[in-house]
């Protein structure tokens, strides 16, 4: 949260969607500073959040986006 620069509740938010029918729909600007905090594609997380359809070939999102983000950490 902090390094995106969102409060704890945003996060919170975010990790409930699509599992809790009473978390609202992330806002597009908070989905790109979370992205860039956690230095993966953008589009991973907009497709998450449905606001892009699924590529017709990829893997699903969530796969590509752990991916991304094991693939950066450090040793």
């Amino acid at each position: 949260a902090a390094l995106a620069g969102v409060s704890e509740g945003v996060i919170r938010n975010l990790l409930k969607f699509g599992n809790d029918a009473k978390a609202k729909d992330p806002d597009a600007r908070t989905l790109r500073k979370v992205a860039d905090a956690l230095n993966v594609n953008a589009l991973y997380l907009f497709r998450l959040a449905g606001y892009i359809p699924p590529a017709p070939d990829a893997h699903s999102p969530r796969a590509d986006l752990f991916a991304d983000v094991f693939d950066n950490l450090t040793p």
